[in-house]
């Protein structure tokens, strides 16, 4: 995937950042961190670098005086949508030649070694 997102100048977990910004507009990055499971320090860093990049804009939150909502710029967006292109390409290749209920099967697989990541270790024989 890193080698797809080249064109676009986005690191993996930028394009993960920004896709999660699409679908949960104006979260702040302790709230994202959440969701993709980093530490705050380590989103703060990827959220850094997109407002660096004016991918992201951040404002302050109007209830919470600290927090701070984040929303995509127009040029955010556009380079968001040619990676989902180049994501989705890729995904497509790597699909190429497995049936449906093969890739089925793959995906089944990859949620549940996500899932066991998640908890901490490999499933019990």
């Amino acid at each position: 995937m890193e080698t797809s997102l080249r064109e676009t100048g986005l690191t993996q977990p930028q394009f993960a950042a920004l896709t999660m910004l699409d679908a949960y507009p104006e979260h702040s990055s302790a709230d994202l961190a959440r969701i993709a499971l980093l530490t705050p320090q380590t989103m703060s860093t990827i959220m850094q670098n997109l407002e660096n990049a004016a991918l992201i804009r951040r404002h302050p939150h109007q209830e919470h005086g600290r927090k701070r909502r984040i929303e995509l710029t127009d040029a955010g967006r556009q380079v968001l949508v040619r990676a989902k292109r180049l994501v989705y390409a890729l995904e497509t290749d790597l699909a190429e030649g497995f049936s449906e209920e093969e890739q089925r099967t793959v995906r089944r697989w990859l949620v549940a070694a996500g899932g066991r990541s998640l908890e901490g270790g490999a499933a019990k024989p």
